[in-house]
Order: C-alpha cells, then sequence, then structure tokens
C-alpha cells in the first residue's frame, strides 16, 4: 500500500494518506462536484478514514448535503476531500495529489447528471449512481 501526499494550490493545507491495495477512482459528474470543483466533472478515489491526516494547515468544512462535508483550504479555496457520513473512507480530490498520475480512474458515477457539452473518450462503465 503506498502512502500518498497532497494539498492545495497554495500549500497552506496538505494532507497524507495510505491508499487501499486495490485503489479505485471515480470521475464524478454530480451536480455538486461540478459546482465544488468548478469543473465539469470531479476525480475522487477513496482511503481508509484512519489512514488520512492533515499535516499542514487547517482545512474548513461545507456541510454540502445532509450526508457530505467538503473540504477546503480557507485561503486559496481548492477542494481537497469530501467525507460521506455513511462511509469508513475519506474521498481525496485526485487533482489535489502531489502526484495525480499515480491512479487512474476506473468509472463514471452520477453519470445521469452529466453536462451534456462534456463527453469523455473511455470505455469505462458509467453508472447512473455511486455504484
Amino acid at each position: 500500500m503506498a502512502t500518498v501526499s497532497g494539498g492545495c494550490l497554495c500549500r497552506q493545507v496538505r494532507y497524507e494518506a495510505t491508499l487501499p491495495s486495490a485503489p479505485t477512482a471515480s470521475y464524478c459528474h454530480c451536480r455538486m462536484c461540478q459546482q465544488s470543483m468548478a469543473s465539469p466533472v470531479g476525480m475522487f478515489t477513496g482511503v481508509p478514514e484512519g489512514s488520512f491526516k492533515w499535516t499542514a494547515g487547517t482545512a474548513k468544512a461545507y456541510q454540502s448535503s445532509t450526508h457530505c462535508q467538503r473540504f477546503f483550504c480557507p485561503n486559496c479555496g481548492s477542494q481537497l476531500t469530501f467525507k460521506d457520513a455513511g462511509s469508513r473512507e475519506v474521498d481525496l480530490a485526485m487533482v489535489t495529489l502531489d502526484d495525480p498520475a499515480q491512479i487512474t480512474p476506473d468509472r463514471h458515477i452520477y453519470y445521469e447528471s452529466r453536462i451534456p457539452w462534456f463527453e469523455t473518450r473511455d470505455d469505462l462503465p458509467r453508472f447512473d449512481n455511486a455504484s
């Protein structure tokens, strides 16, 4: 299992985590990810909650729904993670990893919410929910 690190644009808030032995990663097309990431998709990978730690600065939490908190840098605004209340994982925004190329998305989730003019050219499975 590999240890990864990452952080925000201004480098004020940093984190470390241990990837699971078989990491998964998703392109998320849900409207909340689109708006919070200012992008047609969010890209996230989950890590065990116990393996995640903030190593510098203090991220600010935003309750984006009844079950989900998104954590971001209070200085530059970069969204770093989100945490679903029913999960034992922390989801890392993949583009905030120091080496984002080390994990590749393997599915699309909330595909029914996609923006029609944005289409990826891949053969990955597409799910209308979080499958």
